[in-house]
């Protein structure tokens, strides 16, 4: 099958925001290097996909998936583990074998269409979708063997190894000898805990399913790792743990950059008081992501922590077109509020980034070279949270639900530390030389045939 033409990249993803947005960075970068692109998304990212000229293809989205009270349904779960539990059993895993069998029709068309040309995967590590692939369902029709495959890690590094302590646990790395028993004994006692034990057989259920023939070993996390021809971690090595068992197959390749807004981007009224006060206060941007939408965790007590601070313009984001905050709460002078802001817009003016540390939120404000005060325990939050206090670049609020105190606390701890600055610099720098779009490409060429 070889040709001297470019291949065709099949890209997929979990159908959220936090998973997909740099999936579509990349895309939209490797269609400009010349690349034909099809692209697996839920609805609401057509608009993009098409308009950077890849084709479309529908997957269900997160909410066509969970039953019709998710929402109040996991607010009522306690936060951590259960809560955690939930999540993975009505979200992560709904849409296994749809989301396979969708993999499977998309690549059978492909082939039909384009019989002579080289297919490439480019896939979220936690879209799902692909993995019964590697364990034993057979390749789609008119393939031999299974394209070769790019996980892209949206999330921190979610293996176990001889150097860190169980992922949801927040311990920090230790290779020490004692620190090596340590790990070795809490990943035994995790990996049998009745959390981890529901956590593979729901997994493994859903991939038998979806016509997987036989199962991946250990902590399913794992697998959503070595399963691919390769793995590209989208951060520095300085932002994730040491690990001297690090699988082969991954390589680290920098934080994305963050990108213009397209000159039709619709800025709110406000923005010109974001322009002016940049030189004359502190900007501090506060966001919720997505998925965690109880805007009383985070968003209102940081509203209220600097409520009566002359020194600091507050600019939140709701995360959602059509957000707004709750009817009865009186908005602050010194707070500019949008439903929905890009992260890229705003970064850039900001001096602390308050956030419930989703990975994707992290490394933009990297990219940005802005210190965090983080806030989170749920989904891999925690995880994420170790990390950047790990390298230096964030305060670590130690809860899901601050106080309005807590967060001032980090605010002006981060904004007198010169030292999260200068480190998040040192970061941002080192993952600006990485040239991570074109280090991704660099793995496509590699799998050229």
């Amino acid at each position: 099958m070889a040709t001297h033409e470019k291949p065709l990249l099949l890209f997929t993803s979990f159908p959220l925001a936090g998973h997909t947005q740099p999936l579509l960075k990349i895309a939209a970068f490797v269609i400009k290097q010349g690349y034909e692109v099809t692209f697996i998304a839920a609805k609401e990212f057509e608009p993009a996909i098409v308009a950077m000229g890849a084709t479309f293809v529908a997957t269900p989205g997160v909410m066509e998936l969970v039953p019709p009270d998710w929402f109040a349904q996991r607010e009522s779960r306690a936060i951590g583990y259960e809560r955690i539990l939930y999540d993975h059993q009505t979200v992560m895993m709904s849409g296994i074998v749809q989301k396979t069998q969708i993999v499977d029709d998309t690549l059978v068309e492909m082939r039909g269409e384009n019989p002579n040309r080289q297919i490439i995967m480019v896939l979220e590590t936690f879209n799902q979708g692909v993995l019964p692939f590697k364990y034993g369902r057979p390749p789609p029709r008119g393939f031999d063997l299974f394209p070769k495959t790019i996980g892209v890690n949206t999330l921190p590094m979610y293996i176990q190894g001889v150097d860190v302590g169980p992922f949801l646990m927040a311990l920090p790395p230790d290779s020490t000898p004692s620190g090596r028993l340590r790990n070795q004994a809490l990943n035994k006692l995790y990996n049998e805990s009745p959390f981890s034990q529901a956590l593979t057989r729901g997994y493994n259920e859903k991939y038998f399913e979806a016509g997987a023939t036989r199962l991946p070993e250990g902590f399913p996390g794992d697998a959503w790792v070595t399963s691919w021809d390769v793995t590209l971690q989208l951060c520095s090595t300085s932002m994730e743990y040491p690990m001297s068992d690090l699988p082969s197959n991954v390589v680290f390749t920098g934080c994305l950059p963050l990108v213009t807004p397209e000159p039709a981007y619709r800025y709110p009224d406000w923005w010109s008081d974001v322009v002016e006060n940049h030189a004359k206060k502190k900007i501090v941007f506060v966001a919720q992501g997505t998925v965690a939408m109880n805007l009383r965790e985070l968003i209102l007590p940081t509203i209220l922590g600097v409520a009566d601070r002359d020194d600091i313009l507050l600019v939140t984001t709701l995360g959602m077109k059509g957000a707004t905050l709750p009817a009865d709460f009186v908005v602050p002078g010194n707070v500019r509020v949008a439903d929905y802001l890009l992260y890229d817009v705003i970064l850039p003016y900001t001096d602390v980034f308050v956030s419930n540390a989703g990975y994707g939120a992290i490394t933009q404000s990297v990219m940005a070279g802005v210190p965090m005060v983080l806030a989170g325990e749920s989904e891999d939050k925690m995880e994420t949270i170790m990390r950047t206090t790990w390298a230096g670049v964030s305060w670590n609020v130690k809860t899901q639900t601050p106080t309005p105190g807590q967060i001032r606390e980090g605010i002006d701890a981060v904004l007198k530390d010169s030292t999260f600055k200068q480190r998040v610099v040192e970061l941002q720098k080192e993952n600006e030389s990485m040239n991570a779009l074109a280090r991704i490409e660099e793995q496509v060429v590699k799998f050229t045939e």
